[in-house]
């Protein structure tokens, strides 16, 4: 996630379009026991701590299912991509060079990198 829980929770609770599925009255659950857990603002018993493991699977639950659901869009939506019926097969055109050419090349290549070895080393004591 990049940041704390309670950074998270409180995200949820004050954004303008919340998860769907997900009440404040649940965040809020959330935020509470996990300030009384962590801060010791309150009592954290048993009952309390149930509580908040029913809200966080709860919470969990939502965001699995948000997450398969955006997943399953985007898998969707890549597959439209990729069936377009009207693209032809694409053909590779492969050309070998005669030998003569093919030590020119190597030439090239090397005095281009002979030249970008000068230039970096000229560049480098400036």
């Amino acid at each position: 996630m990049g940041k704390n829980f309670r950074s998270y929770l409180l995200d949820l609770r004050n954004t303008s379009t919340p998860f769907k599925g997900v009440r404040k009255a649940l965040i809020d659950t959330l935020l509470d026991g996990y300030e009384t857990a962590r801060y010791g603002t309150g009592v954290f018993g048993q009952s309390e701590y149930l509580r908040y493991q029913e809200a966080l699977s709860e919470l969990a639950t939502v965001v699995k299912a948000r997450v398969g659901s955006s997943q399953r869009q985007h898998q969707s939506a890549a597959k439209d991509l990729t069936q377009s019926p009207e693209v032809s097969p694409t053909t590779i055109q492969v050309t070998y060079l005669p030998s003569s050419q093919k030590s020119k090349r190597a030439k090239h290549f090397l005095e281009l990198k002979s030249f970008k070895d000068n230039y970096n080393t000229l560049e480098s004591t400036l």
